[in-house]
């Protein structure tokens, strides 16, 4: 199968870097598929169908009376997205959640529209984002566990190679931000939730979320091996920089808000 792939003709290939050398993030799985015969490959849906069968992973199609408990299609084949542009949709994500919870703590985007906030009965003060690090710190455990988002070459005590980033020992950076993002800044709005009532304040929580996850992963960048060919990296500054500008913006107007409108209130 892979010796018949033809590069497509002036169009991105996201398989291949050039003819017959694939990207970084599919070496793995392309030696894989490369070295196995299309028996084997067969075995490999099979099994993944049966998996799938017996774990009971379906989906409906409601309008097709036949359409109930359908396994779900899985190709053997997956998408596989590089780490680094995923933190551009990373990006984008939690650009679009922090606009939702303005929107929503404003209670909609104009005069006209439905009043959310009253009708949900939410605001800022409670949509409390205090449990956001936890999720945090497993997903950067996961990235170390998966040898992924590594750091920059180092000879401190604690470095170490991953096997994907070759032979040079670099510093762990996936703990640094387990630890910043996810630990410090949990154990942070804990304090203020429970001991300074911040959810009293409506944007205080959410503000010091922002800017604290903001420059955490900021520092932590200086420890992270940047994509170098990214068009967000240049100098000292990286992309998960560029991309942390705008939440400690919007983080430090927030709180610089809940603190005035608790004043005028008090």
């Amino acid at each position: 199968m892979v010796k018949t792939y033809a590069n497509p003709d002036g169009r991105f290939d996201e398989l291949f870097a050039g003819k017959g050398v694939p990207r970084a993030h599919w070496s793995r799985l392309y030696s894989t598929l490369a070295s196995a015969t299309a028996d084997e490959i067969g075995a490999m849906r099979v099994a993944a169908e049966r998996q799938i069968r017996e774990s009971g992973v379906t989906y409906n199609v409601y309008a097709d009376p036949k359409g109930h408990d359908r396994p779900w299609d899985l190709d053997v084949l997956p998408f596989i997205i590089d780490s680094h542009e995923w933190q551009g949709i990373e990006a984008g994500i939690a650009l679009a959640l922090m606009g939702g919870i303005y929107l929503v703590s404003r209670g909609g985007m104009g005069d006209g529209d439905v009043r959310l906030a009253p009708l949900l009965g939410l605001h800022l003060g409670y949509l409390n984002p205090g449990i956001v690090p936890i999720g945090l710190f497993f997903g950067r455990i996961a990235n170390f566990i998966n040898g992924e988002l590594w750091g920059r070459p180092s000879n401190v005590p604690w470095a170490m190679v991953f096997p994907e980033a070759g032979p040079v020992a670099r510093h762990p950076s996936q703990l640094y931000e387990a630890a910043l993002e996810g630990l410090a800044l949990f154990v942070l709005l804990r304090f203020l939730t429970h001991h300074r009532l911040a959810l009293k304040s409506p944007g205080m929580v959410a503000g010091v979320f922002l800017a604290g996850y903001g420059a955490a992963r900021s520092f932590c960048e200086f420890f992270r091996e940047p994509d170098q060919q990214h068009a967000l990296t240049f100098g000292i500054v990286t992309p998960g920089i560029v991309y942390s500008i705008p939440m400690i913006i919007l983080g430090v107007w927030l709180v610089m808000r809940a603190r005035a409108n608790r004043q005028v209130t008090a």
